[in-house]
């Protein structure tokens, strides 16, 4: 019988190696094909039609392959080639719960070690820790082997975390943790690193500081090897959170010593003297308190002396000199007397040493913030003669890379000491020239570096740029924008990798209302993983505000695929920490999952895909309905999904690299503002959306998902007042509390569209139609004319209000300046706007129409019966068609505004482009300036057409509208 059974395993194997092998090459079609061709054969073999459903979830067809799946899942397969491609099947498919319940069948009719540990990894993915537990229990009675005891420990040990009360997690999770690992260590079966380390953790989750450094100082200890090092910083680390400053500081004291070029360990060993020299305790008292073998360093002098001690031997460090300027920045905020006579010293004293490093100003930074008024000249004076530039065409340049990096130093240092902002305008271009022909002479020292390295010189540039912006900050003239995208492409053309300069090319193409050079400038910086959080509100925040909806929709699904793959990632990360045993990274993972899960951005592409998608395909001729789309979407409008407490900002604000003064450097306050910015925005997003999907539901026969348990439907009606209301009340909360409308620093977060928004009244228009739908829905239950009146006042303000916004927006995106012409970079954003605006207007009026149409034709029934008073029909209907009438002529002017840009566009003389004017900074930028607007106007060009090919299908659906 087994070798029967061999010789069918072998024969299935050759029939599926045919759909493995198209599976594995992408040829998911021909793997459908090659499956059906071995099911024609054998239609019971499980594993052909898991592998089926695999390639049609991978040809977008979820539904078909979800089925397959799901009936081969309950005939119970007990084969591993069918369960692995099930658990394949079922991850890609984002539904983990049916791994469960393939493994939770295995199990059952096959309950051996192999079928335990699948399923304790399903319960893995699906965060059940309870489950866990269980399973790990079962699985060690199965088969006696440590780790699967440990499992169950660390199952425990993650209920205790994830817990929301912490009275239940510290009495009873933990201590039956400490209680089954302490009954391994009695018996003496604790064998490795890993088995120890959850040990520790649990000591520590209790606060069992003592006992934990009893472990690691124990012969448990010893057992750590590749860890081993680690001992004396996890035993400083628990003096520390014991708050025995004085053991503490002995044993930071024997680290630094140890690895004196460590900055951590100078920072902690600081602050444990200084809490110590809190103490007031005397030095008998303090060498008493100090159970460890070493010295004390309670005074400013003594920890002066050891940092003294440090530096024989050790020149070439950098964290010794700055562990002086640490301890003289303490010694000031303090105020204490300094133990080293000049800070003057100790900066020159490092730039002297270590100026020829990239690292230097950022080493500086902080202390530089301590310095007098009156000390910023002399400093910058003290620094100057230590420059050694050799002279080129009577110039003073850098003539190796070291002499230009000391350079560039110190030019930052300048800048961030604020002795740039004393300059005029003049002085401040004067400058800028200077900065770009030291970049220029620099790229000649670069000729040998890799087209992945940054060139030596990218920072004079940089300068240049950052010395531009102060000029356009004040002047806000457009063609400083211009200036400045041709700087910084002139500077990527030789240096193809410096993100620092695309980003700010990202910016300023965002603000000239241009997205077409983005997507090329956003895939060159290669962005990975989490950098997708991280790093894309750089472009979210203007993507579909500059009507570029197709490169929109490819930026949010290729932004989402990070984001819906995440939970699907960390539970393999989790799944592998479990099997080698790194059980202190668990928490990291289901942090950093709870984090992505949370994010701000997440959150936000989410909404705005989905809004992008009603105004790009809702009530397109031949297209999906609003509510087609909305039930597609699953959007229920009277929940709302986002849990706003919980949001997280994940995005690197610091991202874009910047040498401002302090004053101008982004602050903590300014980061909290701008989450909270961002979050007004996006609610008023998210309850426009919501406003949408509860206005379709308003004309729409319920499904059964929709129905009650007790057969009831949703009263849209009352979802869709209390929307409005909402909607009201977040606007009034953007009007008045500036942090909504507050502008960041360049080299900060963009900010929101909200005070643009204010500014042209969109809120009005968008409140008044929303009452309009809310005044029509319900004329259904009260025909009076108080309310007809209403629903006529709020059509007509919704228009008026919209007219004078589109007559104020009605000019020419390049406007006369003496001889030449200017760039309007406000004109496309306020246009594009406006058509998304006008789309809500158009798509809201149609739910209206779809209200109205049948409510007038109750009424012409009424007046044809008999006996009927022959009045007239309510004037509600005449108002709302001349409303329509008038809505078709403002999509027209909307759609003409466009075509008057386009026309513009193409007859354009580039020679009367101010793009250079008096601030052209380099004679050979000519080369770059007709590509420049090459890619500036093909960008209009296409986000006109874009825009206009949605206003006209808005256009012949109002058409449609016949009342």
């Amino acid at each position: 019988m087994a070798a029967r059974s061999s010789h069918v395993d072998t024969v299935n194997e050759r029939r599926l190696r045919p759909i493995y092998d198209n599976l594995d090459n992408g040829n998911n079609k021909a793997a459908i094909q090659a499956a059906d061709k071995v099911l024609r054969k054998q239609k019971d073999l499980h594993c052909a039609k898991v592998l089926k459903a695999l390639a049609l979830q991978r040809t977008g067809k979820s539904n078909e392959a979800f089925i397959l799946a799901k009936e081969v899942m309950t005939s119970e397969p007990q084969d591993d080639s069918t369960l692995q491609a099930l658990t394949i099947c079922f991850r890609e498919m984002k539904k983990p719960e049916f791994i469960v319940k393939v493994y939770e069948y295995a199990v059952k009719a096959c309950p051996n070690e192999e079928m335990y540990s699948h399923l304790f990894m399903a319960y893995v993915r699906t965060g059940d820790y309870k489950k866990q537990q269980q399973t790990a229990i079962s699985l060690y009675k199965v088969a006696q082997k440590n780790p699967y005891y440990f499992w169950g420990v660390m199952s425990i040990f993650m209920q205790a975390y994830s817990a929301s009360d912490r009275k239940l997690a510290t009495s009873m999770y933990y201590p039956l943790c400490l209680k089954m690992v302490e009954k391994m260590v009695n018996d003496n079966k604790i064998d490795n690193e890993a088995e120890i380390s959850i040990y520790i953790m649990v000591l520590e989750e209790l606060g069992m500081y003592e006992k934990a450094m009893d472990v690691l100082n124990g012969d448990l200890g010893k057992k750590f090897i590749t860890d081993r090092n680690l001992i004396p910083e996890r035993i400083a680390a628990l003096h520390k959170k014991m708050e025995k400053w004085a053991e503490a500081n002995s044993a930071y004291r024997n680290l630094v010593k140890k690895s004196p070029d460590n900055w951590l360990f100078y920072q902690h060993y600081f602050e444990s003297g200084f809490k110590v020299l809190d103490s007031k305790l005397a030095p008998e008292q303090i060498n008493c308190e100090n159970k460890f073998e070493g010295d004390v360093d309670s005074t400013p002098e003594t920890m002066k002396a050891f940092i003294k001690n440090i530096f024989d031997g050790h020149l070439e460090m950098r964290a010794p000199y700055l562990a002086k300027m640490e301890l003289y920045k303490i010694t000031k905020e303090r105020n204490i007397a300094p133990v080293y006579d000049s800070l003057l010293d100790l900066l020159c004293e490092y730039f002297a040493r270590f100026g020829t490093k990239c690292c230097c100003f950022y080493d500086l930074k902080t202390y530089l913030d301590l310095l007098n008024e009156d000390e910023i000249e002399p400093l910058t004076q003290r620094l100057l003669p230590m420059l050694d530039m050799g002279e080129i065409h009577h110039l003073k340049l850098a003539t190796n890379t070291k002499q230009m990096q000391q350079h560039i130093n110190w030019l930052q240092i300048c800048r961030y000491l604020g002795l740039h902002d004393k300059l005029s305008n003049d002085d401040r271009l004067a400058l800028a020239r200077d900065l770009c022909k030291r970049h220029v002479a620099g790229l000649e020292l670069g000729t040998h570096l890799l087209v992945s390295d940054l060139q030596f010189s990218d920072d004079y540039c940089v300068l240049a740029a950052h010395m531009l912006i102060n000029i356009w900050q004040q002047t806000d003239d457009s063609s400083i924008l211009l200036d400045l995208c041709v700087l910084l492409e002139r500077a990527k053309s030789s240096s193809l990798s410096n993100h620092h300069i695309k980003l700010l090319l990202v910016r300023f193409y965002c603000l000239l209302g241009a997205f077409g050079p983005i997507p090329d400038l956003y895939d060159g910086m290669e962005l990975k993983h989490i950098q997708q959080d991280t790093v894309s509100y750089q472009v979210t925040r203007f993507v579909q505000s500059v009507g570029h909806f197709t490169a929109a929709q490819q930026f949010y699904d290729s932004t989402l695929k990070f984001f819906t793959s995440n939970h699907k990632d960390t539970s393999e990360y989790i799944i592998t920490a479990y099997k080698f045993g790194s059980f202190q990274k668990i928490p990291e993972f289901i942090e950093f999952r709870k984090r992505v899960n949370n994010s701000v951005s997440f959150s936000i592409v989410t909404i705005e895909k989905m809004l992008l998608e009603i105004i790009t395909e809702a009530e397109i001729s031949g297209g999906e309905t609003l509510d087609s789309i909305v039930r597609e979407m699953e959007i229920d409008p009277s929940k709302d999904e986002i849990c706003w407490d919980d949001l997280r900002d994940n995005r690197d604000l610091d991202v874009m690299i910047s040498w401002e003064p302090k004053c101008r450097q982004l602050s903590d306050q300014d980061k909290q503002d701008s989450f909270k910015q961002t979050k007004g925005w996006h609610r008023h997003r998210n309850i426009m959306l919501r406003i949408l999907a509860a206005a379709s539901k308003l004309v729409s026969k319920p499904n059964r998902e929709e129905q009650s348990n007790n057969g009831e439907t949703q009263d849209y009606g009352k979802v869709m007042t209390k929307l409005v209301e909402e909607l009201k009340e977040n606007f009034k909360e953007l009007e008045t509390n500036p942090v909504h409308t507050r502008e960041f620093p360049v080299q900060g977060p963009p900010g929101t569209p909200a005070r643009a928004f204010l500014d042209a009244q969109h809120h009005v228009v968008l409140s008044n139609i929303a009452d309009a739908v809310v005044g029509i829905y319900e004329l259904q239950i009260e025909f009076s004319e108080s309310a007809q009146k209403k629903i006529s006042d709020s059509l007509q303000v919704t228009l008026d209000t919209f007219k004078d916004s589109l007559g104020r927006n009605s000019k020419s995106l390049l406007t006369e300046d003496g001889d030449k012409q200017k760039l309007n970079r406000y004109l496309l954003p306020s246009l594009v706007m406006l058509s998304e605006t006008l789309t809500f207007i158009i798509l809201l009026s149609g739910v209206c129409f779809k209200i109205l149409k049948p409510m007038k034709s109750v009424q012409q029934r009424k007046r044809k019966k008999k006996g009927s008073d022959g009045k007239p029909l309510p004037p509600v209907f005449e108002k709302f068609k001349t409303y329509l009438e008038s809505l078709h002529q403002v999509t027209d002017d909307l759609i003409q505004a466009f075509e008057q840009i386009k026309t513009d566009l193409l007859t354009f003389d580039l020679c009367r482009l101010n793009i250079q004017g008096s601030y052209k900074l380099l004679e050979d930028e000519d080369n770059f300036v007709k590509s420049l607007w090459t890619e500036l106007s093909g960008s209009y060009q296409d986000e006109c057409a874009e825009v206009i090919t949605v206003l006209k299908a808005r256009k012949t659906y109002i058409n449609t509208l016949k009342l």
